[in-house]
């Protein structure tokens, strides 16, 4: 049960155009261009947003729920 929280499957399961939009919404560059990857393609995401420094939020420190809720919230 737990797995399906890790940020691996979080990232497969949530389609790359919702979430493009929610690190454009808080200004977080993390070098990857959406568009090029596949749907399941999640390594160069789940890079880029582990290496984040801490000082910029979504640390990989913050919940899922949080995202979870946001995706919710757009998908409503």
């Amino acid at each position: 049960m737990a797995s399906q929280y890790q940020h691996r499957q979080f990232f497969r399961r949530v389609p790359n155009a919702l979430l493009a939009r929610y690190f454009e919404a808080r200004e977080v560059d993390l070098g990857v261009v959406f568009g090029d990857l596949s749907e399941t393609q999640v390594e160069p995401l789940f890079e880029a947003f582990t290496t984040l420094p801490e000082e910029q939020p979504p640390h990989p420190s913050v919940p899922c729920a949080a995202a979870i809720s946001f995706w919710i919230t757009c998908t409503s």
